[in-house]
Formats: C-alpha cells, structure tokens, sequence
C-alpha cells in the first residue's frame, strides 16, 4: 500500500508538473502576443501621426496644409493628400454633419491641368482629429482645375516638384 501512495503522490506531481509547464508556455505566448499588438499599436499611431503637414496657404477663413512625405508621382499623374482647416465650424451633407477640418486625398494631372478627389474625410476637431464626422471613398471624374481656388495653389506645389 506504501508503494501503490508514493506511486500517487508522483503521477500526481507528474501533472503538476505537467500542467505548470503547460501553463508557462501559455503565459510565454500571451507575453508575445501582446508585446507584438503593443509594437503594432506603436507603429499605427507612429503613422498616423507622422504626415509632415506643410502649410500651402492661408486666410482668415482657412488654413490648407500637404502633406509632402506622401507625395506619389507616376508618369504625369500626382497623389497628394491635403488637409484643410476651416477657422469655423462648418456643415457637410446637407447640413447633416459639422465639421472643423477634412483630409482629401487628390489625384493631379500637371501636364493638363486636371484634378480630381479620390476620398476625403470630414473631422470634429481641427488638422484632422477627433472623431470621422462623414466620409466620401468615391473617385470623382477628373475636372479642370479653375483659377483663383486652393485646388490651382496646391496643383502649381506639388506639379513643379517633378
């Protein structure tokens, strides 16, 4: 009966054994998981807080800023995105939804001075924070760019670097 306890008592240290290890390596992995979703979280925000947002022009009523690190130009075609801030509250769709900035992602053609948006994002707060008040993700046509607006100004900024 001795023996037949102590054989007990080490199957039973056995699986304490058994499951602490287990237990370990589930705690390693948990430890991974999360250092790799803090690295992950890092790097979103690193991002997204990275546009180096020049100012273009300005008024009393807005201020218009690029942002020049994300600049894409393919043979005569040129991605930029555009942050514009209103110095008052203002309303899209139909007087839906205010707003005190938007971001615009803007395609240019130089050489015939075209443009055209490909999504743009209204926000709460100015130089695009606080929360996404509404959001456009349709490519327009391209269309001329007119004289005397925001569109010419930032098309000569960014058409003259390539």
């Amino acid at each position: 009966m001795v023996f037949q306890s102590t054989h007990l008592i080490v199957k039973s240290s056995y699986l304490c054994l058994a499951f602490s290890t287990s237990r370990e390596t589930l705690l390693q992995k948990y430890e991974s998981m999360m250092k790799q979703l803090i690295i992950l979280w890092m790097l979103f925000f690193a991002s997204h807080a990275c546009a180096d947002w020049t100012k273009v022009t300005a008024n009393q009523d807005i201020s218009v800023y690029i942002d020049a690190q994300a600049i894409q130009r393919n043979k005569g075609l040129v991605k930029v995105k555009v942050l514009v801030n209103e110095s008052k509250e203002l309303v899209v769709e139909n007087n839906r939804y205010p707003y005190q900035s938007f971001r615009t992602y803007i395609e240019y053609n130089c050489k015939k001075e075209l443009q055209r948006a490909l999504s743009t994002k209204w926000f709460s707060e100015s130089m695009g924070e606080g929360n996404v008040i509404y959001q456009d993700k349709h490519p327009y046509a391209f269309a001329q760019v007119a004289d005397g607006t925001l569109g010419l100004v930032v098309m000569k900024r960014v058409c003259k670097g390539g």
